[in-house]
């Protein structure tokens, strides 16, 4: 009996039907303040997965999907960013407008290291993860966002993102689709991280491999664009450390 009056006190719906849980502006469908706690299966468009599975987040307003974890890998480390994150994890810029923490907001539900009028042509970001235990190699995978105009033509260059182990390019990746790719249509205010104009691309992923047996690992994520950052710039929404 004395649960209704709690409940009652703790719970809010909103004009917008938003339901808040110790809240009582609630932002989403379910707002929650405060601590979640989960008996049974946490079940993302109705899948409850499979064991030893990961949950891999693909944007705004698409349900994440399990995966698999790659055979013999270990998940060491991740750093994300999200709406309330204020800052950024102990990764240094180089090249980068504005100040610490570099973070900038894409849409209301998305936030992200780099970003519009942050980190355009030759900024890159930098971090030393220290106190890895033994491996042989490593694997890391980058979720980025292609923040306005992207060139992947002879006209105007092709941009990418770069990706440094111990101070060894392992990788660079190009947006999938962006200004200049044939059949990609561009249209007005269809971004929602830079200026209106430009179709902002992502959640993109960049995964690098290397052989590693050392407890620190430095990490270089470069910014491969060729203009401005107020014209095209990089945003970072996740980074994750495998090791084998």
């Amino acid at each position: 009996m004395r649960l209704i009056p709690y409940l009652l006190l703790s719970t809010w719906l909103s004009a917008q039907g938003a339901v808040g849980i110790g809240i009582s502006t609630p932002t989403e469908r379910l707002h929650i303040q405060g601590n979640l706690r989960l008996d049974g299966a946490f079940m993302p468009g109705n899948n409850a997965g499979l064991s030893g599975q990961v949950l891999t987040s693909r944007g705004p307003g698409i349900p994440p999907t399990w995966q698999a974890m790659p055979s013999g890998w270990t998940l060491w480390a991740v750093d994300a960013w999200n709406p309330s994150s204020t800052t950024s994890l102990g990764w240094s810029c180089t090249g980068c407008g504005g100040s610490s923490p570099w973070l900038s907001d894409c849409g209301p539900n998305l936030r992200m290291l780099g970003g519009y009028n942050i980190c355009g042509s030759g900024c890159y970001f930098e971090k030393t993860f220290t106190g890895l235990p033994t491996h042989s190699e490593v694997y890391v995978e980058v979720s980025y966002i292609s923040v306005d105009s992207w060139d992947q033509n002879g006209c105007c260059g092709h941009d990418n993102l770069q990706i440094s182990i111990d101070g060894v390019v392992r990788m660079r990746c190009y947006a999938a689709a962006s200004y200049g790719n044939p059949g990609v249509q561009r249209t007005t205010d269809a971004s929602i991280c830079g200026v209106s104009g430009w179709q902002d691309i992502g959640p993109l992923e960049c995964s690098a491999y290397a052989p590693h047996n050392a407890t620190n690992l430095t990490l270089r994520i470069s910014s491969g664009v060729d203009q401005a950052a107020n014209d095209e710039s990089l945003g970072i929404l996740s980074v994750k450390i495998y090791i084998k």
